[in-house]
């Protein structure tokens, strides 16, 4: 079979052959790429404002979120801290006082445990005591003490429960949560 004279050959390994010159040297070929980098920066900055735009309505409705939430939240935080804390505190000061003794107690077996409450917390502390068997402390009454305040002696130490104190604590750390909320 006699070979095809009007098809082009491309066996040719020259590349800088006039039928196949480098991009560089074409004409234009700068000015093409200038305006193309241009165009690619100018679409980036366009990009990045509207990245911009979307993050800071992404924060905004965030913050509507929060805001809203918060809102919601503010008669619960009312409730906790002005019913249910103070009801507690007697059961709070129950728990506390049997972990002190209880620590008390381990840290040293041969030292007499003492405790000191005010007068009207003296049901409250018997009957913590009762429910602990025979523990051998000695019990003190004193009315300068808040009502839910105990202190623990054992050991040469003494620990303070104050639970009024810490209740009070709680109270305005969740009042200033709340006013923020409405704030």
């Amino acid at each position: 079979m006699a070979p095809l004279k009007f098809l082009e050959q491309f066996d040719s390994n020259d590349a800088s052959s006039q039928l196949n010159p480098p991009m560089q040297d074409l004409p234009g070929y700068d000015a093409g790429y200038q305006a193309g980098i241009a165009d690619a920066a100018q679409q980036q900055t366009v990009l990045s404002a509207a990245l911009i735009e979307r993050l800071t309505e992404m924060r905004f409705g965030y913050a509507e979120a929060q805001h809203a939430m918060m809102q919601a939240l503010s008669p619960f935080v009312s409730a906790l801290s002005d019913k249910i804390l103070p009801e507690l505190s007697d059961d709070l000061t129950r728990a506390h006082l049997r972990d002190l003794l209880l620590s008390a107690a381990q840290s040293s077996l041969a030292d007499p445990i003492t405790l000191t409450f005010h007068p009207q917390t003296a049901g409250l502390v018997r009957d913590v005591l009762a429910k602990m068997g025979d523990a051998e402390v000695a019990l003190g009454e004193d009315a300068t003490l808040g009502l839910q305040e105990v202190y623990v002696g054992a050991a040469g130490s003494e620990t303070q429960l104050d639970v009024a104190s810490l209740i009070t604590g709680i109270q305005s750390a969740l009042r200033n949560i709340n006013g923020d909320m409405n704030g």
